[in-house]
Order: structure tokens, then C-alpha cells, then sequence
């Protein structure tokens, strides 16, 4: 059993057809500081930032925000919380670590950012009722029983902003 670092919520990024990421170029709303592999959702028209377990997933940051002074000053890349992308993400909690265990694939858990450092959103093992995301492989140099260990997710299409 090892501890794992924490990865960022998509680093890395499959999906089912073998081909690039569903991504989108958006425009963001003023003042969106957050990093790339920040869960994001709409806000009045704009990619904004996401509180824990928001109702309606955009997707992820594919790079950091640009921190603009006006709604729709910039744009900013996002890959699409969409059935087609499998993101990579850590089973934690916003302030601990978790050990895995055999029955994490599988299991619907909540999302959150981590409110100690690094502040990446992570698959958030304290949370199984608000169903965000599914855990379908772990990463596979991770050990089923790592602290930390990273697996594939797939977001809840309930919980999607699914553009097609």
C-alpha cells in the first residue's frame, strides 16, 4: 500500500471513440481564477466556477482561468463533462486522504475541491449521495488498497450539460 500524489481531475483524459476529448472554446465569466482541472459549470451564460457537487456539470478546465475584469472577455477551453470523455481523478476528501478499497469502482460519490493543498477537485469518498461522479477503472499503477489512488471516471449525464 502506497500513498499516491494527488492528481489533478484531468490530466489525463480517454475517451470511447479513441480520438480527442470533446472540448469546447467558451466564453468565461469575469474574474474565473481557478486552474486547469476545475469542475466548471454555466453561469448566466458564462464558464464559471463550480461549488461542491454543482446540479449541472459544463465539464473541466483544460487551462487555467484568465482572470478577465468583464463577463466574456476571454475564452476558455473546456473538456465537456460528456459519456464520450473518461477524466482521471483522485479518491480523497476536501482535507483527507482516503485508502481505497475494492468496492470504490463502481460506487457514486460527490465531487469537491480539497481545502488542503493541493486544491484540486477530487472524487470526494466522504460524499455517496450526491451522485456526481462513477469510479469505472483505477489507474493502473495504482494499487487497489493506495492512499490517494487515482481512477477513471465517468460524470453522471443526469448532473451534464450535455452539448451534442
Amino acid at each position: 500500500m502506497a500513498t499516491q500524489d494527488i492528481m489533478r481531475m484531468g490530466d489525463l483524459i480517454r475517451t470511447t471513440h479513441g480520438g480527442p476529448p470533446f472540448t469546447l472554446d467558451l466564453p468565461e465569466e469575469a474574474s474565473l481564477e481557478s486552474l486547469r482541472g476545475g469542475v466548471v459549470v454555466f453561469d448566466g451564460g458564462y464558464v464559471g466556477n463550480a461549488g461542491a457537487d454543482p446540479a449541472l456539470i459544463l465539464g473541466v478546465q483544460a487551462e487555467d482561468g484568465d482572470n478577465t475584469t468583464s463577463d466574456g472577455d476571454g475564452n476558455i477551453a473546456v473538456y465537456i463533462a460528456h459519456p464520450s470523455n473518461f477524466f482521471i481523478a483522485t479518491l480523497a476528501q476536501a482535507a483527507a486522504n482516503t485508502v481505497a478499497a475494492a468496492t470504490t469502482i463502481g460506487t457514486a460519490y460527490g465531487v469537491v475541491v480539497r481545502t488542503s493543498a493541493p486544491l484540486y477537485w477530487v472524487i470526494d469518498s466522504a460524499d455517496t449521495t450526491n451522485n456526481r461522479v462513477t469510479p469505472m477503472e483505477r489507474k493502473s499503477d495504482h494499487a487497489a488498497t493506495d492512499t490517494n489512488a487515482a481512477f477513471w471516471i465517468m460524470f453522471y449525464t443526469a448532473n451534464c450539460v450535455i452539448i451534442s
